[in-house]
């Protein structure tokens, strides 16, 4: 038991254990919801506790525990309207690594290429899922535009701000955005909802405009704006126009 314990203690094995309990509390979830939640539940608090334990070596004290949050919740959300078994088994696989990447370089040095990357990874999944579950949860339980729109606009303002709190953001700088970046997150939602494509490509379109106004506010901040990126961007915006006129449903 001493053993197992000072394992967890090492900031390199217990990663990879925390992982496991994710997936396997996924797996859970799939086949027993209501249990599969408490599941979720104590592997957030367990993680929780492990990482107050080494809080001082956090490389993302000031949004470590949000980002776990958020993360898990939307992943959950995701997981319920997904009736395919491989795309879940897949899914399960997938975030047990971002889980075990995350945790992985949250305590321990961050190569400076890396710094603030994995956390951009994590919460773009996080909000591709998140807009994913409100997609479905409006269509098949009918709920009004407006309750959608207010949880769109809350999930897009964490992640931004839980995205720029990582990558050294001073508060200063971004706290007057937070207001923008409400609007601009309930304006997704409203357009990828009244959009005729699916579910998947009304997420893929609001993650894909959502984090690139992130980036962009960033770049401006960091006076690291070129002309490189903003070609990059370009395209990015063209090819999303062309993915909502291929896949559109028109009547």
């Amino acid at each position: 038991m001493s053993d197992q314990t000072e394992s967890l203690k090492n900031p390199k094995i217990a990663p990879i254990f925390f992982a496991l309990l994710w997936a396997g509390a996924l797996e859970w979830f799939r086949l027993q919801p209501q249990w599969g939640l408490v599941g979720v539940l104590v592997v957030f608090i367990i993680i929780s506790l492990w990482a107050f334990q080494h809080r001082q070596r956090l490389v993302s004290r000031r949004s470590f525990w949000l980002a776990i949050a958020v993360f898990m919740v939307t992943m959950v959300g995701m997981m319920s309207f997904l009736t395919n078994i491989i795309a879940q088994h897949v899914m399960t696989g997938g975030t047990a690594l971002v889980i075990w990447f995350y945790l992985q370089q949250a305590t321990n040095p961050t190569p400076e290429e890396l710094q603030g990357r994995v956390m951009t990874f994590m919460m773009t999944w996080a909000y591709w899922a998140g807009m994913l579950a409100l997609l479905s949860f409006g269509i098949f339980t009918v709920q009004p535009w407006w309750l959608l729109t207010i949880i769109g606009a809350m999930l897009y303002l964490m992640v931004a701000a839980i995205v720029w709190l990582d990558l050294q953001v001073p508060w200063e700088k971004f706290r007057r955005a937070l207001p923008w970046m409400a609007w601009l997150g309930a304006e997704l939602m409203l357009v990828v909802w009244w959009l005729p494509t699916s579910t998947y490509v009304g997420s893929i379109v609001a993650t894909a405009v959502g984090m690139l106004f992130v980036h962009l506010c960033r770049h401006v901040w960091f006076n690291s704006w070129s002309p490189g990126r903003g070609r990059r961007y370009i395209i990015m915006g063209l090819g999303i126009i062309a993915l909502v006129l291929i896949t559109a449903r028109w009547a």
